[in-house]
């Protein structure tokens, strides 16, 4: 049944929560375009997630960086008429950042923006998008996840 035919019988259906993992690469950026024009719905809860990591070299953290990356998605989702959104910036590793928020929040869905890497570049440097899904133990991402691979232009 549609959105449309629920809403006309009376009936409301409850906005999803969906967690955006943001790292501010080019090829994030377009999966979040794909994920604003094809998956995700005006009503929904978007939840901005991002991890960011000490510095121990100038013992400081990139906690400002990632603010203002996160302020530019804050734009991006207005622009796009997506006025409901919670913040989630946490030191940490990635794919802990996320499973957590998913947790904390009551995710429904997790969007992880992928490279477009081979099987080689995934088994040495390892990948967000393949832990968020099948990684063991307590920090398993207990939602949908929708990897978004998708090249950007530049």
């Amino acid at each position: 049944m549609s959105a449309l035919s629920l809403a006309s019988t009376g009936s409301t259906v409850q906005p999803r929560l969906v967690a955006f993992a943001v790292t501010g690469s080019a090829d994030n950026r377009a999966a979040f375009d794909w994920a604003c024009a094809n998956l995700m719905l005006p009503d929904d809860i978007v939840v901005l997630v991002h991890a960011y990591s000490r510095n121990r070299m100038f013992a400081g953290t990139q906690s400002a960086a990632g603010a203002r990356l996160i302020s530019h998605f804050e734009v991006l989702l207005n622009q796009r008429g997506f006025l409901n959104y919670r913040i989630n910036q946490r030191e940490g590793a990635p794919v802990d950042v996320i499973c957590q928020a998913v947790r904390a929040h009551g995710c429904d869905m997790c969007i992880v923006g992928g490279k477009r890497t081979n099987m080689l570049k995934r088994a040495v440097f390892g990948s967000v998008r393949a832990h968020t899904r099948i990684y063991p133990g307590v920090h398993h991402c207990h939602s949908s996840v929708c990897a978004a691979c998708v090249q950007s232009r530049s």
